[in-house]
Parts: structure tokens; sequence; C-alpha cells
């Protein structure tokens, strides 16, 4: 453990990222600063368990080391919560339900704090705007990073986490994501039919357009998912589908946004 930051880490990180509590409990006795240090990209040690979906290990930690884990994410270091990092892929529903109940907030947004990760973040958004239809990943860190569980959890069509959160009150129209985009403009990139009918039913706004001037539909149709796109469409010829959009362009207008109203594609 003598090396540099990054060395230090490592041993901490794989521990709980694997859930190995013996391995966990000998390395903090051995030297407590290494819990609190975290990766390049600004995630603490306690963020890898919740990553991985390691449910005892989370426990583990919230039980013998808290200040580890601040609910509020602050001072984590970490570009978004911990209940939003607990609904990727190798995340588990038991996982997201646990912090939640232990009342973690889902919608706080943490500022990016290593100098590194600002660089990447940058060259990341500069490619995603040249790319007319990238991977995942680059969606993920342009759109999920620095967002809300909701965000996150529509970008990886986690239905079992998009429910547990609309039940407990989270906002299906938020724009606290980088791009302003809301949960359901970030189903409709990622193509998740489902996840995007959830978010309606929830009252998501479908008219409301992002920084970039784009509608859920029109991300959707620029990225080729035509049962999202025609579901939109539908949607917003509902009765009051039509002034709803017509009352978000004016809103637009009225704040000077009036440079977004046609959107390219």
């Amino acid at each position: 453990h003598q090396g540099d930051k990054g060395q230090k880490a490592r041993p901490i990180l794989w521990a709980m990222a694997l859930g190995r509590i013996a391995m966990v409990d000998a390395l903090i006795e051995h030297d407590p600063s290494l819990g609190k240090i975290g990766n390049g990209f600004g995630m603490t040690a306690a963020s890898f368990p919740v990553e991985t979906g390691c449910l005892e290990m989370v426990r583990h930690v919230l039980a013998k080391y808290p200040e580890l884990m601040p609910k509020d994410g602050t001072g984590t270091g970490t570009p978004q919560n911990y209940v939003a990092w607990s609904t990727n892929p190798l995340g588990s529903y038991a996982v997201t339900k646990l912090l939640l109940d232990e009342g973690f907030a889902h919608d706080v947004v943490n500022p990016v704090s290593s100098f590194f990760f600002k660089q990447f973040i940058a060259g990341a958004h500069l490619m995603h705007r040249v790319t007319r239809r990238p991977s995942a990943m680059l969606d993920f860190i342009v759109c999920g990073f620095q967002s809300t569980a909701l965000h996150t959890a529509g970008l990886y069509g986690n239905k079992p986490a998009i429910q547990l959160l609309l039940e407990r009150r989270a906002d299906p129209a938020s724009t606290n994501n980088p791009l302003k985009q809301t949960p359901l403009i970030c189903a409709s990139i990622a193509g998740y039919p489902e996840i995007a009918q959830l978010l309606l039913e929830a009252g998501a706004p479908v008219a409301a357009r992002d920084k970039r001037g784009r509608t859920a539909r029109q991300w959707a149709r620029r990225r080729g998912h035509t049962r999202i796109e025609v579901m939109l469409s539908e949607w917003e010829r509902t009765p009051g589908g039509e002034s709803a959009a017509a009352a978000e362009t004016t809103r637009a207008a009225a704040k000077g946004q009036a440079r977004y109203q046609v959107a390219p594609e």
C-alpha cells in the first residue's frame, strides 16, 4: 500500500467491489484513510459495492462505517449519488431499495471533483455532439453522469428501479441532468419503450426539450427507435397533447430560447 494515491486505493476498491468483508475490515484497521480514497474518476470505495450490487457489503458499510456513505451524497467526489449508481446493470434492486429505505437521496447530483474526469467528460460531450448514433457507453457518460437516479435508470432500462423510484415520488419531469434532459428523453435515447411508457403514465412531459433543442420523440427518431417514436407521436396526439406541446414551445420562447424551436435531426 505504499504507492501513489491510485495504487494505494486499489486493494480497498477491489475488496469493496467483490464483497470481501473481512479484507475490507483488515485494510481499514491497518489504515483508516483507505476507506475515503477514490479512483481517478472520483468514485469512493463505498461506491463500488453499490455499483456491483453487493448487498451484504453495503449493509456492512452502513452499519460499521456510515461516515463513508453520506446519505446526501456530499463529500463523496462521485458525479452522481449512490442510488443512481445502484441502478446500473451490475447493480441490484435490493441495494436500490435498501438505500432508499435508509433515506439516501435519489435526486442529488454531485459536481465532478477530479481534473482528469472533467477533461474526460468535456471530450465525451464533444464526441457525442458530432456522432449521430454513439455507443451506449458514450450516451451514459454524457447523459447519465451528474444525473438523478431516475435518469440513470432510464438510460439503463432498469424497469424495477424506475417503478420503485416513481413510488418514492421521484420527479418524472426532472431536468437535473447536464443536457437538461428529462428521464423520458434518456429512455428514448437508449431505446426502452416500456420505460418510456411508465414515465409518460407518471406524468413525464412529452414535449419537453433539452439544451440541444430536441424532444424525446426527436431523439428516438435520431437513434432509429421507431417504436418509441411512434408511441410518442401518438401520445402527442392524445387529448391535450398538442396543447401541451404548444405550451412548452411558448414557455421556451418566453425564456429567450427561440433558437431551440427547430431541432436538428
